[in-house]
């Protein structure tokens, strides 16, 4: 596999550089990265030290690993796009990677990480092309669905894979099939990512599940979003493509295909310990089932037993219930000590965000920042309008000084509210100790509800309205 070959070797490169960037920063057990950059190990190792980067004081060493350790994980996703799909995808993933990244802020520290990438790219071009290197896994995954749709013309199938990235590269392929375009395939996964990054609406996810099931879509190609809660009466084929989950996971996979007869089947390849994964969780399933059986009889021979048994447990859970809404209150009044003269800076250039008594909540979910001063430091890029329940996104947000993507402008009763992602911040204390949040509900400091008066705020007044037209 060259290609393979050729995109470690990039990422040698850019770690021996990392290294000696990092070295007066962090300890060289630190930066030592593991051994195979297709396993998870190593995404951890990238995904901590760009955490660890995000807290330096030292913002040159900062935004040097931040860039870093973005380009090696967007190598790691075409690795594994590599192996599971055509090596053309994992180039056209790079490839339109390396042009966004020419389109936003693009300085000396990208140019350097560039040029890897643009020195290889004519080699990368000339294996994707070769057709002596295709992917054997799709050749199989090709075969069987054909075969089930020869057996049953009006088939649904449901296709699982790991990641989003992945079903954007075998929907692509699907389409360019001449075969298996014929299925007009659909591609679902969660609504917890943006568009841009390859998530979907609540209302896209809605729409897709009624072409599958009116046969509009006679394939979908879903992430683990699919696992629960569908309910296809049609769906007759369950493909999980190299797709292996827990005991549990399997027995909810399998369980989409709701259709009598319907089959379940994985494709993986030998290599991965995928296999032994699947036997393993057969072995679980089996233990299980055992032990529900287990519990039915405890139910129908000692029933008195069993009842009481039932009642203490319930009793232990309505106490752990209780405890945890104590801690939780305590926990809200601990925040509300601890983001005392807290602010945000932009995690790629660290300039002032805004402070985190700017931030509302508006029905739990967006946090939008009720400072009119906040638009100064930003730029908003026109997206067309996308109504989602009462509320309306119109816009993506950019930090003015570097471009990194901040968030969404949304509108709410009228007024515009920038919405932002936390995990696009790094969070500064008083005292100048700095750190990070990947998600807001284990932001360190709490957020108040939006009011009124937070949102007549927000309202344009005249003057600037009229300000907005002269624009």
């Amino acid at each position: 596999d060259p290609f393979a070959t050729e995109i470690n070797r990039i990422m040698e490169d850019i770690e021996k550089s990392l290294a000696i960037e990092a070295s007066k920063h962090l300890a060289p057990a630190q930066l030592k990265p593991p051994g195979q950059r297709d396993k998870q190990p190593y995404e951890q190792w990238v995904v901590t030290l760009a955490r660890k980067a995000a807290t330096l004081k030292d913002d040159g060493v900062s935004r040097t690993i931040h860039a870093a350790t973005t380009h090696l994980r967007k190598y790691t996703d075409a690795l594994a796009i590599n192996a599971d799909a055509r090596t053309k995808d994992a180039l056209q993933y790079l490839d339109s990677f390396v042009t966004g990244l020419q389109e936003e802020g693009f300085d000396s520290t990208d140019e350097d990480l560039v040029n890897h990438f643009r020195e290889a790219k004519q080699k990368l071009q000339e294996y994707a092309a070769d057709p002596k290197y295709s992917n054997p896994k799709l050749d199989q995954l090709r075969h069987m669905i054909l075969q089930a749709y020869e057996e049953k013309p009006d088939s649904r199938c449901l296709l699982f894979c790991k990641t989003r990235a992945l079903t954007i590269a075998l929907l692509t392929w699907m389409r360019e099939d001449p075969s298996l375009c014929k299925l007009n395939p659909g591609r679902l996964v969660g609504a917890g990512a943006s568009e841009s990054t390859g998530g979907m609406t609540k209302n896209q996810q809605v729409e897709l599940l009624d072409l599958f099931t009116t046969g509009g879509h006679k394939i979908v190609i879903s992430t683990s979003v699919a696992e629960e809660g569908i309910d296809i009466a049609k769906c007759n084929f369950v493909f999980r493509y190299d797709y292996v989950g827990n005991e549990i996971g399997k027995v909810q996979t399998r369980g989409r295909g709701r259709a009598e007869g319907s089959k379940s089947v994985l494709i993986a390849g030998r290599e991965g310990g995928n296999v032994l994964k699947e036997k393993l969780n057969t072995i679980r399933e089996k233990l299980m089932e055992k032990a529900m059986n287990q519990v039915w009889q405890m139910q129908n021979e000692t029933h008195g037993d069993f009842l009481k048994e039932v009642r203490r447990l319930q009793l232990e859970s309505k106490k752990d219930r209780d405890l945890a809404q104590a801690l939780k209150e305590l926990e809200k009044k601990t925040k509300k000590d601890f983001g005392k003269g807290m602010k945000l800076l932009c995690l790629k250039c660290k300039c002032f965000v805004c402070n985190v008594s700017d931030f509302r909540k508006i029905k739990e979910n967006h946090h939008v920042v009720v400072d009119k001063a906040f638009y100064q430091r930003i730029i908003i890029t026109p997206h067309p309008p996308k109504k989602i329940d009462d509320w309306e996104m119109n816009g993506k947000i950019y930090c003015m000084n570097c471009r990194q993507d901040w968030g969404i402008q949304m509108v709410y009763r009228q007024a515009s509210f920038p919405t932002l992602k936390i995990d696009c911040f790094v969070l500064e204390k008083p005292d100048g100790q700095r750190l990070t949040c990947q998600k807001w509900k284990k932001a360190p400091f709490e957020v108040d509800d939006i009011t009124p008066d937070d949102i007549s705020g927000m309202l344009k007044t005249p003057e600037e309205e009229e300000e907005e037209v002269d624009d």
